[in-house]
């Protein structure tokens, strides 16, 4: 890295991140999540079991809750790092920002600039 960039390898990798202008993982966990629930309930990826896992949560009064599923409970963090419920909790922390029905893949993509 010091020798491409002319940058001292104590200064920490976010420091690296940031100067190479890339997404950290996480970033980019959460960004693939999105795309694959966006596939999979639009239809782009057909697997009737992997649908019938999620949930939607309606509301029969407006609330102020803008959460879009439910997300099973589990008493482990193994169950509740398990990929579906970490995709759906993904989903509902950026709720506000997303947008998942009436749009291409390649809108929904460029959606992920804002957050």
């Amino acid at each position: 890295m010091f020798i491409l960039c002319g940058m001292c390898p104590k200064e920490g990798h976010n420091y690296s991140i940031r100067e190479l202008l890339l997404s950290s993982l996480h970033d980019r966990r959460c960004q693939a999540d999105l795309c694959f629930l966006f596939k999979v309930i639009n239809g782009y990826v057909q697997d009737p079991e992997l649908l019938s896992l999620i949930s939607f949560n309606v509301n029969t009064r407006r609330t102020r809750n803008t959460e879009i599923f439910n997300i099973p409970f589990h008493s482990t963090n193994y169950g509740q790092n398990e990929p579906i419920t970490r995709i759906l909790r993904t989903a509902n922390e950026h709720s506000n920002n997303l947008e998942l029905f009436g749009i291409s893949t390649a809108a929904f993509k460029k959606s992920f600039e804002r957050f």
